[in-house]
C-alpha cells in the first residue's frame, strides 16, 4: 500500500524527534518518581525516630548536622551552611 502525502496545513501523524523527546522525558519523570518514593520513606523514618526519642530538634556537631521536627509530617535538615526543607 502506498503512503499518502500529508495535506498542506495538516500536522504529520508522527514526528520521530518529538517521540524521542517525549520518551526521554517519561523515563526521567519515572526515575524521579522512584527517587521521590525513597526520599519520602527516609523522611518518614527520620520523623519516626525523632518521635520515638521524643525530641523535636537534634544537632550533631561532628557531622555539622541539625534536624528540626516542625510538624508530624515536616522535618528540616541542615548540613553545614546549606539546608534542605521538606514541604
Amino acid at each position: 500500500m502506498a503512503k499518502t502525502a500529508t495535506l498542506p496545513g495538516v500536522t504529520p501523524a508522527s514526528n520521530a524527534e518529538l517521540t524521542v523527546l517525549a520518551e526521554n522525558y517519561a523515563a526521567a519523570r519515572d526515575e524521579r518518581m522512584e527517587k521521590l518514593k525513597g526520599e519520602i520513606d527516609l523522611k518518614n523514618r527520620v520523623i519516626a525516630k525523632m518521635e520515638a526519642l521524643e525530641i523535636t530538634s537534634y544537632h550533631d556537631d561532628e557531622a555539622n548536622l541539625t534536624i528540626t521536627l516542625e510538624t508530624k509530617t515536616k522535618v528540616k535538615v541542615k548540613i553545614g551552611s546549606g539546608d534542605a526543607e521538606d514541604d
